[in-house]
């Protein structure tokens, strides 16, 4: 089993190269589950609240640090946000209680961007800023997980976020020079916390090449 966590700036196509890899590894023959945010109709939380109920996922021991580590942080959080910390949750309890048979979990966005979002336009620069998260991960969850970090230019991002349209998209709502700016900082904020996690990395370079052929790279290289 291995946990492929999506990372990269808003706009650059995580989300749609995720689910595009979902088909890749089907194809194959591998059982994969996608807990893409933006994905419709999944139902991947309610089904696993039917087995395992609220309070388990929240109050369960493996857990308990995650959810301290949150909390004591006092961050204004939104359900955004918390449906977010919640699907971390479940896959670092389900791991701990050996309780996944995928041989792929996908996540467009994981952990990385899940601390980072909650800095938005603050400029990390104290790695102890992000150990907290990811020392209170299950050792299962670290061990089997792989960051795909995206990149590509910021001109290209800017306009892919400008064409997608995502009601209440932060980005989107500023000028181009803020929007800039802001993503800029995002991408630095990504990094830090990529270093300061280290978990092992993929790096993608996505610039004038079609997702077929990220997908197959990706595949290349961790299939």
């Amino acid at each position: 089993m291995k946990i492929l966590e999506f990372a990269g700036v808003p706009g650059i196509g995580k989300s749609t190269l995720c689910h595009q890899l979902q088909n890749a590894l089907t194809q194959k023959g591998y059982t994969v589950i996608n807990l893409q945010r933006y994905l419709p109709g999944n139902t991947f939380i309610q089904k696993v609240y039917r087995k395992y109920k609220y309070h388990m996922i929240w109050h369960a021991p493996i857990n308990r640090k995650m959810v301290m580590t949150f909390r004591q942080l006092n961050f204004p959080v939104d359900s955004a946000h918390r449906e977010w910390m919640e699907r971390i949750l479940l896959v670092n309890y389900q791991l701990h209680m050996n309780g996944v048979t995928y041989d792929y979990i996908l996540m467009d966005e994981g952990m990385i961007q899940f601390i980072t979002s909650l800095y938005h336009n603050r400029e990390l620069q104290d790695p102890e800023s992000v150990k907290p998260f990811i020392q209170a991960l299950c050792p299962e969850y670290l061990q089997n997980t792989e960051i795909i970090y995206m990149t590509l230019n910021m001109t290209a991002v800017c306009e892919r976020l400008k064409n997608r349209n995502r009601a209440g998209d932060r980005f989107v709502m500023e000028d181009q020079q803020q929007m800039r700016e802001n993503l800029e900082k995002k991408r630095k904020n990504i990094e830090f916390t990529l270093n300061a996690s280290k978990i092992p990395v993929y790096h993608l370079k996505c610039d004038n090449i079609s997702n077929v052929l990220l997908v197959q790279d990706i595949m290349n290289h961790c299939v």
